[in-house]
């Protein structure tokens, strides 16, 4: 049961992220936000199947309806039969059972009992992958909060910012989310700490940290599937990317945020995963650009 709902996760989540993918180029040229899309394919490659799974199992179960009494004559016990008959002759008692098994009728039993099917074994993997993964990232996320309890306090433009030896530009948090605002970025041309200041409030204002948080907690529930950690992947390019578009459609020049991209890239020194830290990866600087 459980090996089959796996692999049908499996299935459904690849045909969902084809769709997707697909689907994005229609959002790309519509200018449409790309982000919701990759999370409304995360929940359908979980909810799907688990919807099915739940309608088949229901589909199975048959009400059954207790029996209608019926008289039964009970037959005399053995005290009965010796009042009506009389004593009975005595009959010798069978031995007792040997103490000592045979190991060839052992071996079996204990086989049977140590021996796991294949929906026990998959179900093992599936809640220790979970477990593992969760406990990672929960670690990862204790590290960089207390890197944010420990970090200095500034204000840019009213905004409160976690001053980071070389953790960031980056957002980190989920309910109450902070920049991590770099020294190196001090000394960075004044286009450059603008472009990076602008688009971590980006972040903020349009709730990303919790987007991806929720994102990551879906993953969570079947971290063994691939398919889900490419999706995941895909949302967080599109959170980059929906971020630096409204970044420039709110008044900054493209070549000036793009030139700031690349700076950024070259001096940024990532210093961690964490819960929700939104920080593009290196790979992504291209097509972006």
């Amino acid at each position: 049961m459980i090996s089959s709902f796996a692999a049908y996760l499996l299935l459904v989540s690849i045909l969902f992220a084809g769709g997707a993918w697909a689907s994005e180029q229609a959002f790309l040229v519509r200018r449409w936000p790309r982000r919701f899309l990759w999370l409304l394919t995360l929940c359908a490659s979980l909810l799907f199947p688990l919807a099915m799974a739940l309608s088949t199992v229901s589909s199975h179960i048959v009400v059954r309806k207790p029996p209608p009494y019926q008289l039964e004559f009970l037959a005399p016990t053995a005290s009965q039969a010796v009042q009506v008959h009389g004593p009975q002759p005595a009959q010798e008692k069978p031995p007792a059972p040997s103490a000592v098994v045979p190991a060839a009728v052992l071996a079996p039993a204990v086989r049977s009992r140590i021996n796991l099917s294949r929906d026990q074994m998959v179900g093992i993997v599936w809640f220790l992958s979970s477990l593992v993964t969760a406990l990672w990232y929960v670690l990862a996320g204790a590290g960089l909060a207390r890197l944010v309890w420990r970090a200095p306090r500034a204000t840019i433009q009213g905004v409160i910012v976690c001053i980071t030896p070389a953790t960031g530009p980056a957002v980190f948090g989920v309910l109450r989310p902070v920049i991590l605002w770099p020294r190196w970025l001090d000394e960075a041309p004044a286009a450059t700490r603008a472009a990076a200041f602008a688009h971590e409030t980006q972040h903020l204002a349009a709730g990303d940290p919790l987007l991806l948080a929720a994102g990551l907690a879906l993953v969570l529930a079947a971290p063994w599937n691939p398919a889900l950690w490419w999706q995941l992947t895909r949302m967080r390019f599109a959170i980059e990317a929906d971020c630096d578009r409204r970044v420039v459609s709110g008044g900054t020049d493209e070549n000036t945020y793009a030139l700031a991209l690349l700076q950024i890239a070259q001096a940024r020194a990532a210093g961690g995963a964490g819960l929700a830290m939104l920080m593009s990866a290196p790979s992504w600087l291209e097509q972006r650009v």
